[in-house]
């Protein structure tokens, strides 16, 4: 298949479509993973291969790419794929961190307040901070679920503890979590 892929690539490489007397080239690239088990579920296969199809159009021609273990990690326009789903395990199995910075005031007498700040936990245990994480969620509406997380902790799961420990917090939140 591989072989046959790269034949069409090259064949169609070679054709120009013509507009107005104007030529203009035609550039291919296909994207292959093996569907040779039923274990593997059709939504899977497709995105295996739109992940060789990405590698295959950075490539060089002919752009032609096998789906294999390494494709994810070779691709650059996977990162962002790669990041939505590591948001959304994070979302399924609730891996994020608060941590709390103090916001001290200058004069005495103010209570201390302190500021919650979202941490996302990967996979292979590392913090990843919000700047890596928000703006995809937010362009994907993951941002709301993440919110949810947030106020489920803290209303919730830890409401008592802060209560206990006298502890006043703030949490910063986007326009869509305030109206919903």
């Amino acid at each position: 298949a591989f072989e046959i892929a790269k034949e069409i690539t090259t064949k169609l490489n070679h054709l120009k479509y013509t507009h107005d007397a104007k030529a203009f080239s035609i550039e291919s690239a296909i994207g292959l993973t093996a569907a040779n088990t039923l274990e593997i579920p059709p939504f899977q296969l497709l995105y295996h291969a739109q992940l060789a199809l990405a590698l295959a159009v950075d490539g060089e021609a002919p752009h032609v790419s096998l789906f294999d273990e390494s494709t994810p990690k070779q691709s650059k326009q996977l990162s962002r794929d790669n990041l939505l789903q590591q948001i959304d395990t994070a979302i399924e199995q609730g891996s994020f961190t608060l941590l709390c910075m103090p916001i001290v005031p200058r004069r005495n007498g103010l209570a201390t307040w302190h500021e919650l700040l979202i941490r996302m936990i990967t996979e292979d245990g590392q913090l990843q901070l919000p700047n890596t994480f928000f703006s995809a969620a937010e362009q994907t509406g993951r941002l709301i679920k993440i919110e949810r997380w947030v106020f489920s902790e803290v209303l919730e799961k830890q409401a008592q503890a802060l209560h206990d420990a006298n502890l006043s917090v703030a949490v910063n939140l986007s326009s869509e979590a305030f109206y919903n």
